[in-house]
């Protein structure tokens, strides 16, 4: 949808998609995943503009139902029904627990990173996520060329400590701490 704009303004397609972080996800099967926190401009009945924040919009949340059958409470003396052969039989069940999985549906492809990538707002975040190392935190990115690496190579780099020594100070040491 196109908005009024005015003298000089290049006029907005609407909505407008705003990538703020781009997350390489790799699972404990070793499957790697994008996920995303976007914002998105769009307008209201009045034509104001209004934001809309989405975190993971990559990932949702997969119904998985226990069914446990029950009789059927209905009359009907269908004979189809009763028939022991007949493959489609009439049955009722009803739902006794459900349990929620995280379906990823962008896998990582250069193709949709660099989708994702043309989206982004002028100060973006890049961070890798290693869902097999357990409550680790994420780690960030600075650079794009090196988000591009391969996950396990970036893993390493990210978890390794890095130490520089201040030398401005002399370590401290002074001759009279010796003698």
């Amino acid at each position: 949808m196109l908005a009024d704009f005015k003298d000089g303004e290049t006029p907005k397609n609407y909505p407008v998609k705003e990538v703020d972080t781009i997350i390489n996800i790799k699972k404990a099967d070793g499957a790697e995943w994008l996920g995303s926190t976007q914002t998105w401009t769009g307008l209201d009945r009045y034509g104001n503009e209004m934001n809309k924040s989405f975190v993971y919009p990559e990932i949702y949340d997969k119904s998985n139902f226990s069914y446990q059958p029950i009789e059927s409470k209905s009359k009907d003396n269908n004979p189809i029904d009763n028939d022991p052969n007949n493959p489609f039989p009439k049955f009722e069940r009803m739902a006794t627990s459900v349990v929620y999985t995280k379906e990823h549906i962008l896998p990582l492809t250069l193709e949709d990173l660099d989708q994702l990538w043309t989206l982004r707002r002028p100060r973006i975040s890049l961070s890798i996520k290693n869902e097999s190392a357990g409550d680790s935190p994420d780690r960030g990115i600075e650079r794009y060329e090196d988000f591009k690496k391969p996950f396990d190579e970036l893993w390493e780099w990210a978890i390794t400590p890095r130490f520089s020594l201040d030398r401005s100070v002399k370590d401290q040491l002074q001759e009279r701490q010796y003698g």
